[in-house]
């Protein structure tokens, strides 16, 4: 008789693997943050997340805070840091701005406009209204890890 048996660390595993992975997304917004916006879509099209410094709304938005980048005052612009539990995959991310000048103003270049792990969006005043690029999210290297040992605590060995 075959049994099959998931150990506590199999079990979170498996609710886990497939799911969610944490991904803290961060935003670079000039002094006039109240222009910008942004839309995340996966790899279906579905929008998976949107906002502006106003509003965000997301079905898997954890946290989110907008403070002075410099720390002191808005000269530097704002950061706006998002906390997201996104499933590993593709994604697309489109940034905007309604005054048509991207997020840029002395002395923000919109360079850092979007910054997730190593990967970089430029949203600069040459861009004009919006600009579009594509992320990847993995899962994260802890959950990896429990699928691996949901592995090796679903085999058994059997004596003769």
């Amino acid at each position: 008789m075959n049994r099959f048996m998931l150990s506590a660390a199999g079990v979170s595993a498996a609710a886990i693997g497939g799911t969610v992975s944490a991904a803290v997304l961060q935003f670079h917004y000039d002094k006039y943050a109240g222009e910008a916006g942004w839309s995340i879509s996966d790899s279906s099209g579905n929008v998976v997340a949107t906002a502006s410094v106003t509003t965000v709304t997301a079905a898997d938005l954890v946290s989110s805070a907008l403070y002075y980048w410099s720390g002191s005052d808005n000269t530097a612009g704002y950061a706006f840091l998002v906390n997201l539990d996104l499933a590993a995959g593709d994604y697309s991310i489109t940034l905007t701005d309604t005054w048509a000048d991207g997020w840029a103003w002395a002395p923000v270049d919109g360079s850092d406009a979007f910054v997730y792990g190593s990967y970089t969006l430029a949203f600069t005043s040459s861009q004009g209204s919006s600009v579009t690029g594509s992320f990847t999210v993995v899962p994260a290297p802890g959950a990896l890890a429990l699928l691996g040992l949901a592995g090796l605590a679903g085999t058994r060995r059997r004596r003769a």
